[in-house]
C-alpha cells in the first residue's frame, strides 16, 4: 500500500535525488530526470526483491550491501560501456 509508495519516493527523491544533482530550468529535462529516477529506483527494487544483487557484492563495493547509489553507479557505468561497443 502506501508504505511501498513512500519507500519508493524516499529512494527516488531522498537517496538518489537526481533533481537536486542535475539542476535545470527546463521543464522537459526535469520530466526526463524524474522518469530516469523512477526507472533506476524500480530496477533497483526489482533486483533487490529477486535477490539479483548478490554478484555485485565484493566487486568494487567492498562486500557491503548494495545501496541505491552504488547500484545506480554500476548501472550507469554498464550503460556507458555498452554504448561504446556500437
Amino acid at each position: 500500500g502506501a508504505n511501498v509508495i513512500d519507500r519508493h519516493n524516499h529512494y527516488r527523491q531522498g537517496v538518489l535525488s537526481l533533481e537536486e544533482h542535475w539542476v535545470t530550468t527546463s521543464g522537459h529535462f526535469r520530466i526526463l530526470t524524474t522518469i530516469l529516477g523512477i526507472n533506476v529506483t524500480d530496477t533497483f527494487l526489482l533486483a533487490k526483491h529477486h535477490n539479483l544483487l548478490g554478484p555485485l557484492k565484493g566487486k568494487g563495493i567492498d562486500g557491503r550491501d548494495v545501496t541505491l547509489r552504488s547500484f545506480a553507479s554500476v548501472l550507469s557505468n554498464q550503460l556507458l560501456l555498452l554504448s561504446q561497443l556500437d
